[in-house]
């Protein structure tokens, strides 16, 4: 009723069961008893767990009780999420059209909190965002604007225009070729009613 979980729908369709994982912000947790209150069933999961076991963890180990209250608070500290974020900035930054798809992520993800509706905007408000630390999940080291063009939409629409102008140049050639056909078929026809036909008189 008016409440759906993000990503849930291609998971459980014609109202089969279905799994899904949903990531909150620690101040967006309330939205789990909303959705709980709609028959929707949760399992946490530990965020360190699922960082022990990633490539530059803890090379097998687990983290300790103690190592894991500090991730589970502070999971950017955990050293996979530290060596995971080193090696998504460099790739980021290092590829224009990677950059370019990061800023127009980021500004999506941001303008997405204004289309929640007015009972759960208390949950997310783009203002308890960290506008820092969300670029930097999409591999940004700093916030881009909120507002400017869709590197996205401008690729989409430089394709359509490519294929508008291919179609242009297709035509015109194909136009020339039948000049060329209908020149060499007309030019035995001049020849036998006595025109000279590429020669000087």
């Amino acid at each position: 009723p008016g409440v759906r979980a993000p990503g849930g729908g291609p998971t459980a369709r014609l109202g089969q069961e279905g799994e899904a994982v949903l990531f909150l912000q620690p101040k967006e947790t309330e939205y789990a008893n909303v959705l709980g209150d709609l028959g929707v069933n949760f399992c946490a999961a530990s965020v360190p767990a699922m960082l022990d076991v990633l490539e530059g963890g803890l090379h097998g180990r687990v983290s300790t009780p103690s190592d894991a209250r500090t991730y589970e608070r502070a999971p950017h500290l955990h050293p996979a999420a530290q060596k995971l974020q080193r090696k998504l900035h460099s790739e980021v930054s290092e590829d224009k059209e990677l950059s370019a798809l990061a800023k127009d992520a980021f500004r999506s993800h941001v303008r997405s909190y204004a289309t929640f509706p007015s009972d759960l905007k208390h949950i997310f408000h783009v203002k308890r965002l960290h506008l820092g630390h969300v670029a930097s999940a999409f591999g940004l080291k700093e916030a881009p604007g909120l507002i400017g063009k869709s590197a996205t939409r401008e690729r989409l629409t430089a394709a359509k225009e490519k294929v508008r102008k291919d179609g242009l140049v297709a035509k015109r050639e194909a136009k020339d070729k039948r000049k060329r056909i209908q020149g060499v078929k007309m030019a035995p026809n001049k020849a036998r009613r006595g025109v000279s036909v590429g020669g000087s008189n």
